[in-house]
């Protein structure tokens, strides 16, 4: 894998990992294969990747997502 075709690695863990590349995040399974892409308007800045989940920030708002790119949960950020 070239940093040319994934872009820029936003985190990982054991399981999956976070790309973003323009304005998309492309999320890849352990062995690097893409699986979902998803884009930077709609789910913010990720700040976090951890086990099975990444969190991000979007506006005033912390959004919980699970590895497949669903969100799980929403709070107030402080």
């Amino acid at each position: 894998m070239s940093v040319s075709s994934i872009g820029e690695i936003i985190g990982f863990s054991a399981q999956f990992f976070v790309s973003k590349h323009g304005t998309w995040y492309d999320l890849y399974d352990a062995s690097g294969k893409r699986y979902k892409t998803l884009s930077v308007n709609t789910v913010g800045e990720i700040v976090s990747v951890s086990g099975n989940t990444f969190t991000s920030r979007r506006n005033n708002w912390i959004d919980t997502y699970n590895s497949q790119g669903k969100r799980i949960n929403t709070r107030a950020a402080r």
